[in-house]
């Protein structure tokens, strides 16, 4: 199964060179310095919500640093230009992986676990995931 994505230049520089890439992106937060939580979203064809989960995200008011990752499987419908337009205004803070080729119809089902969470960077590892009781 071919792979392809357009991964946002700081996550290609990223893989390249990780300390150019702290160096370039250095002012609110850093990424991979000191971040506590890594919010991972993972999105197809939803230009009509995913303005309001972006905005949501970059709206928290939090005293730890935090990241958001997220991946777009080839949305038709203006998804990856709204994804963009927030990466561009929060660059310290949104990192995207936009595919070109949808994942999911290429049989992979856990897209997060491969492409979102190796990115994480939240120092937080080792807290598993809790159940919410209701």
């Amino acid at each position: 199964m071919e792979q392809r994505a357009e991964m946002s230049s700081r996550d290609i520089m990223q893989e390249q060179d990780p300390e150019k890439t702290e160096e370039r992106d250095a002012g609110k937060m850093e990424r991979g310095h000191d971040i506590m939580v890594s919010i991972c979203c993972i999105t197809y064809n939803q230009a009509a919500y995913i303005r309001d989960a972006l905005e949501g995200f970059v709206n928290q008011e939090a005293n730890f640093s935090y990241e958001v990752l997220i991946h777009d499987d080839a949305s038709t419908d203006g998804t990856a230009q709204i994804i963009r337009e927030y990466a561009d205004r929060y660059p310290n803070l949104i990192f995207p992986i936009l595919q070109t080729e949808n994942q999911y119809s290429q049989g992979l089902t856990n897209v997060s676990g491969t492409f979102n969470f190796p990115r994480a960077t939240s120092k937080r590892h080792d807290v598993p995931f809790q159940k919410p009781q209701t």
